[in-house]
């Protein structure tokens, strides 16, 4: 089966999409904002118990249950017979809150960052073992300190991208490198009442909390695998063999994308909205200015007549400023307009052009153009700059003279213009 394509390993809404499905949540909505608050109350009091409580097992495992409770949070554990005192536990990645449940199953943690307190922080599933970005070595000696001295399990999520479920990505195989016996746990969610999706592609982890605070439930079905020893394979080979393992109970496919090709995916997204607002913010401007003042609209065309290679809305934006024809076909033969040239193809209905002017690849002072009427290319090249800068603004007042004479010509337009 080929793999899924990246986009697919996302959900793009978080809300029902469907008729039945948003009628639901419309007649769940006042509801949910009430359970909302409710849960939030409950929240604030956990948080307080966990800065005023000492740091003890016992009160570790309370406040786990009571965060649970507070996010709406119900499991469901299969083969708990199977499940073994081991050092190391290995799970595909579904949820912002994937250690909170498997903390509560299994005891273990899961290396992150302190978030409130300690005790907070341990009773969500988190310990911090260092910066895996700062110094790799260390975060990875301190990991292995703790599973020589089976001080508290570890939880790894070698897959290291939040997915929807449907695929496992590559593991990461530096956890693989510290352990020779992992066992796996396969994690499922769902959300039976409303369709509303545990994460999106563009959400954060305060908008993902608040749509566990305002859901009925949230179902995760936890399955402990049997364990797997490494025997005599390799980092890559043991990790492969987990991964599959995973898979195949979760009844999906080995995903060929891993977290990078996720965050490299994500990188190009984001890119595209930028400049997509960047495009929307531009064009309001142009379009206010095209549907309020005709004049600017006429003037364009004129520009664009004589200049077809320029964007249309470039040469609005500048008359906008200038209102004069002749100030905006100078600004842009100067070089004071920035565009980027377009094919006569793009020119606007009103402003389609038979015209020859074409402006060379050419970056040279010398502007020429295609037809033997439009060529101002000055016979000699001047020795001294006022030489040149003469030279210049004579070719430059021919160019828009034998420019606007052609237009007139073509519209049978019985005008006199000066330069």
């Amino acid at each position: 089966m080929p793999s899924r394509n990246i986009s697919e390993l996302y959900e793009l809404k978080r809300y029902p999409q469907n008729t039945l499905g948003l009628f639901t949540f419309i007649v769940y909505l006042p509801f949910g904002i009430i359970l909302l608050l409710l849960r939030l109350i409950l929240g604030i009091q956990v948080f307080v118990f966990g800065f005023l409580l000492p740091d003890v097992p016992a009160i570790q495992r309370i406040l786990c249950k009571l965060l649970c409770a507070t996010l709406g949070i119900k499991m469901c554990v299969e083969n708990l017979d199977k499940k073994e005192n081991v050092s190391v536990y290995v799970s595909n990645y579904v949820s912002p809150f994937d250690h909170l449940v498997i903390r509560s199953v299994s005891g273990s943690v899961t290396p992150g960052k302190d978030m409130f307190n300690s005790l907070l922080t341990t009773s969500l599933g988190l310990r911090n073992f260092g910066s895996s970005l700062a110094n790799f070595s260390i975060f990875k000696k301190n990991i292995q300190s703790t599973i020589t001295e089976n001080v508290v399990p570890i939880h790894f999520q070698p897959e290291f991208k939040q997915t929807n479920g449907k695929t496992v990505l590559k593991f990461k195989t530096w956890p693989f490198e510290i352990c020779n016996r992992v066992q796996p746990i396969c994690v499922e969610i769902a959300r039976p009442f409303l369709d509303i999706k545990v994460s999106t592609f563009d959400s954060a982890y305060w908008t993902d909390t608040l749509a566990y605070l305002f859901s009925p439930c949230t179902n995760y079905k936890i399955r402990f695998l049997p364990v797997v020893e490494r025997m005599n394979l390799s980092e890559t080979e043991f990790a492969e063999k987990v991964r599959e393992e995973i898979a195949h109970a979760l009844k999906v496919e080995l995903s060929e994308h891993s977290a990078s090709d996720l965050m490299e995916w994500e990188k190009r997204i984001m890119e595209d909205v930028v400049r997509r607002e960047m495009e929307a913010r531009q064009r309001p401007n142009t379009t206010a200015g095209l549907n309020s003042n005709p004049t600017i609209h006429r003037m364009a065309c004129q520009v664009k007549e004589v200049l077809p290679m320029v964007p249309y809305n470039t040469i609005c934006m500048d008359l906008m400023k200038t209102r004069n024809v002749d100030q905006t076909i100078t600004n842009i033969l100067e070089g004071n307009v920035t565009y980027v040239p377009e094919s006569p193809s793009h020119t606007t209905p009103s402003a389609q052009s038979s015209s020859n002017v074409i402006i060379s690849p050419s970056t040279s002072k010398d502007q020429r153009f295609k037809g033997d009427s439009l060529s101002t290319a000055a016979p000699s090249f001047g020795k001294s700059a006022q030489d040149r800068t003469l030279s210049f603004q004579e070719r430059k007042k021919q160019l828009i003279e034998t420019a606007r004479q052609r237009y007139i010509e073509k519209h049978g337009l019985n005008i006199v213009g000066s330069s």
